[in-house]
């Protein structure tokens, strides 16, 4: 026998063909564990879904616990997540339930907090405007710290992920950035990832926008990949090449990157959202489009400089609320506009802000039924003394 070739041992038992990498198939000895994948995509168009689980399935070396992922269709993100491989948490009829333009995936590997259900992710935050989904490749150093920020800011009492069962450091990350009702997200990343010790790579999403961050040492990888119609983000370019997108580089330590609709021109963002259907929708699906537009017309009209952005955001609310469906209204009103594309101020219930002349702000209301469909209609506006001035001038029709 060849020097450096041992026979193998004789096994007693063999284990299930299942396809787990479970620790029973060589007892003693642990399965292959390296760190988490993650993965994010942003491409309208794409059966997101799908595309993240093969990101993932080329991930899968990084992580053999858990895995799961988030999608969002513009209105709502749903989470399918299971302890598992890749291939035995999801199949073809759960990918075909996610439907959208924006996915975060995760395949786990603990760190900080044990092998559990509730520690998979993609974790979960309800946010003022929405909701984020975050998955998380690292280790925190400082977590007791966070815990400590968390109930500073938000109280003690235990809520979110805390409060079902989370014990990882991902789920103080997340309470972090969902807790902070007057700023937007992506506000609030840059002031809550410089509060972060240790090694991290995330991707995360809000129902419109994905995010890309990295620690400022880059000790975990994160790459940028671009497709046709499209943007990823991974752990290792093999998620790049099994999708089809090509390197564009690497996410620069301690950069955060937003990825969203919409056009820069002169380094300036704009914004819009319209509601179409092909055909007739039907008359549910007409008369949810009918009260977003007043309730829509109504939050123009509320706009003008001394006025609260909580009134604007409060205009449009009445008109849906009068039509019976207040608790379908689940974001924010909307936001300024300028350098970036999410700026202060908010426009929302909680909002604090009070309009400036010659601040620019988007008005985009949004009903979203189950089994009916959704509708935002969104302008993007600036605040003058007497009112608003329209920059967003393409027409608004349902039926194309």
């Amino acid at each position: 026998m060849p020097d450096g070739v041992r026979p193998c041992a004789t096994l007693g038992a063999v284990a299930r063909g299942d396809g787990r990498l479970s620790h029973d198939l060589l007892p003693g000895e642990k399965g292959p564990q390296d760190a988490c994948g993650i993965f994010g995509v942003w491409a309208p168009g794409e059966e997101v879904a799908k595309l993240t689980y093969y990101g993932l399935y080329a991930l899968q070396h990084r992580g053999q616990e858990s895995a799961g992922m988030a999608v969002s269709n513009g209105s709502q993100i749903l989470v399918y997540k299971d302890m598992g491989l890749v291939a035995q948490v999801f199949d073809e009829t759960s990918l075909e339930s996610l439907k959208g333009h924006i996915a975060v995936g995760h395949c786990r590997y603990s760190t900080t907090g044990g092998s559990t259900w509730e520690n998979a992710q993609p974790t979960l935050g309800a946010t003022s405007g929405g909701t984020v989904a975050l998955g998380h490749n690292g280790n925190l150093t400082n977590s007791l710290e966070l815990r400590d920020l968390v109930a500073e800011r938000y109280g003690a009492a235990a809520s979110g992920e805390l409060s079902r069962g989370n014990t990882t450091d991902t789920a103080l990350v997340t309470a972090l950035l969902a807790g902070d009702a007057d700023h937007t997200l992506e506000a609030t990343a840059l002031e809550v990832l410089p509060h972060l010790r240790g090694a991290f790579s995330f991707v995360f999403m809000d129902e419109n926008t994905l995010y890309a961050a990295r620690d400022p040492h880059g000790v975990r990888p994160l790459v940028l990949g671009r497709l046709d119609r499209g943007w990823v983000v991974a752990s290792e370019t093999s998620a790049l090449d099994i999708v089809g997108a090509s390197l564009v580089r690497e996410i620069e330590p301690g950069e955060l990157v937003v990825i969203d609709f919409g056009c820069i021109v002169d380094g300036y963002c704009s914004d819009m959202t319209r509601t179409v259907s092909v055909g007739d929708p039907g008359p549910e699906a007409r008369r949810v489009w009918d009260v977003v537009r007043d309730s829509q017309w109504a939050g123009r009209e509320a706009v003008r400089a001394g006025v609260d952005c909580a009134a604007v955001d409060r205009a449009c609310r009445e008109v849906i609320a009068a039509a019976g469906w207040a608790d379908s209204f689940v974001h924010g009103t909307g936001h300024g506009v300028g350098l970036e594309i999410h700026e202060e101020p908010r426009v929302a219930a909680s909002a604090r802000d009070t309009l400036e002349p010659g601040s620019v702000v988007t008005v985009e209301p949004g009903v979203y039924l189950p089994g009916v469909g959704g509708v935002r209609i969104e302008d993007t506006v600036v605040v003058t003394p007497d009112g608003s001035d329209p920059l967003t001038a393409f027409p608004k029709h349902l039926i194309i």
